[in-house]
């Protein structure tokens, strides 16, 4: 009687281990399931909030760049008039310059300092003129 009693004792443990082990190790595998669910969830929460915030920076970043393209596109506006006021200037530079050598010609030739051969017959440059002019004094 004595091997049954430990035989039936034995199935008792047996059964009680595969039926009660399995069931404690789920009841852990559902609380660490449960624990990394809730993580999960922190997790994704925090990453939405990141998201947003991101999204934010985003669309100051984007108005702001907006804002320097305008200025910039402003800036090449008034670029662009100045050099065309510049090329224009230069051209009146350039007839300004002509008037005063005609003028400096028909002067010297009206002083008697130069033989009169019109006003573009004589083709000096200023400093020349005003070595020239020194020189005549």
């Amino acid at each position: 009687m004595n091997c049954f009693h430990e035989f039936t004792t034995y199935l008792l443990i047996t059964f009680c281990l595969h039926c009660l082990y399995p069931k404690a190790k789920t009841e852990q595998l559902s609380n660490e399931t449960a624990s990394l669910e809730d993580e999960e969830a922190g997790l994704v929460h925090d990453c939405v909030r990141e998201l947003q915030a991101t999204s934010l920076r985003i669309g100051r970043l984007h108005d702001e760049l907006t804002t320097r393209s305008d200025i910039i596109a402003t800036q090449n506006e008034k670029i662009s008039s100045l050099m065309a006021k510049i090329a224009a200037l230069e051209k009146n530079a350039v007839k300004v310059r002509s008037l005063c050598l005609d003028c400096i010609c028909d002067l010297l030739c009206v002083t008697g300092i130069l033989p009169h051969a019109g006003p573009r017959a004589v083709t000096l440059d200023p400093y020349y003129y005003t070595v020239f002019m020194l020189d005549a004094m």
